[in-house]
Parts: structure tokens; C-alpha cells; sequence
């Protein structure tokens, strides 16, 4: 789209780091060129925040550890540390991270280990496929 001068939109939220002031100026590589979404410091941050607070009063009470488990692939471990640290930046103890591999259909290791750690909130983060397949698993082992 940039050659041919096309208005383009983006919803990265990583883009930040190629839209510098030298490439979006007239006649730069960028210059058509949008971020249509937060940065992920900023993404991740009110996520955490608003989870923390809709979860609050459903809890009874102030959640104070999170366990997040994550999809092992190049997304997850990006995303994720945006996540983790800012769990971290709302006063969350967080163990390290739960990595799954790709394609993991059998969660319960995973959920099992992470009911091990007596959390608050066990966050999947962010693969609603895979979401949607751990949930029944953690609902049958109370995790």
C-alpha cells in the first residue's frame, strides 16, 4: 500500500516501532501508513486492569495472585510478557508464565499445574480457540 500511496490502517499494536518520525514524514517508507490499535504496553495494561476490576467484586474480594497460561508460539510469547508485567504493574504475584505447545488439546496438566499455585485468577491468555477448549477441562478440575 505504500508505494502505491494507499491510505492503510493497520491493527497491529506493535507497529510503534517502524512508524518513527523519519519513515511517517512526506515521502517516507510509512508515510500512508496507521496504527489503528493501542501499543501493547498500553493494550495489555487496561486489560489487566479491567479484568482485575470486574473480577473484584465477582471474587468477594481483592485478587492478589494470577497464574497465566499461555500458547507456546511466537504470539503467546510476545503478548504474554506484556501481560505478565502488567499483572505485575497491578500489585498481582505472578509465577512464572505456563507455556502449552501448539495444537494442545488436553489441558488438564496445564490447569492442574496451575491450581497448584493457589491463584486467584488463572488468566488463558489470549487464543480464544484454545480457550474455548480448556474451559470445560478446568471447570470438571475446579481450576
Amino acid at each position: 500500500t505504500q508505494p502505491a500511496k494507499i491510505i492503510h490502517f493497520a491493527g497491529n499494536s506493535t507497529l510503534a516501532k517502524i512508524l518513527t518520525p523519519d519513515s511517517v514524514k512526506p515521502g517516507g517508507e510509512d508515510h500512508y501508513l496507521f496504527q489503528s490499535e493501542p501499543q501493547e504496553f498500553q493494550r495489555s495494561g487496561s486489560t489487566a486492569r479491567g479484568v482485575l476490576t470486574l473480577l473484584e467484586p465477582l471474587l468477594g474480594f481483592k485478587p492478589k495472585k494470577s497464574v497465566m497460561i499461555v500458547g507456546n508460539d511466537a504470539t503467546g510469547q510476545f503478548l504474554s510478557s506484556y501481560y505478565y508485567k502488567a499483572l505485575k504493574a497491578e500489585g498481582q504475584d505472578v509465577p512464572d508464565i505456563i507455556f502449552y505447545p501448539p495444537d494442545t488439546t488436553d489441558f488438564s496438566p496445564f490447569l492442574t499445574r496451575a491450581k497448584s499455585l493457589n491463584p486467584d485468577i488463572i488468566h488463558f491468555w489470549y487464543n480464544g480457540d484454545s480457550t474455548l477448549t480448556a474451559l470445560p477441562q478446568a471447570l470438571e478440575l475446579g481450576a
